[in-house]
């Protein structure tokens, strides 16, 4: 009988490598559009529901954040918690 679960678990840690990079890649792109935001004055990120410091806080994050996500997140929570709503 042989033995193929080195074979198998080798495939899985490359898999898992590639998905790794793949969101990784992912998150740097979405990182790339968000700087786009940055450099829209503060009357336009209001205008569309966001404040300068939510963007440059998500930017902020670690490669392995998608950042997207975490300006939704900031955003949302400001709204449901108020105006005196502030990140760290």
């Amino acid at each position: 009988m042989t033995d193929h679960s080195l074979p198998r678990a080798e495939s899985l840690g490359v898999r898992d490598t590639l998905a790794g990079l793949r969101q990784l890649a992912s998150h740097w792109l979405k990182r790339r559009r968000l700087y786009r935001l940055q450099q829209l004055d503060d009357y336009m990120l209001n205008d569309i529901g966001l404040l300068r410091e939510e963007v440059n806080a998500s930017l902020e994050q670690p490669l392995t954040v998608d950042p997207v996500q975490d300006l939704q997140q900031r955003a949302r929570r400001r709204r449901v918690c108020g105006p005196k709503f502030r990140f760290r």
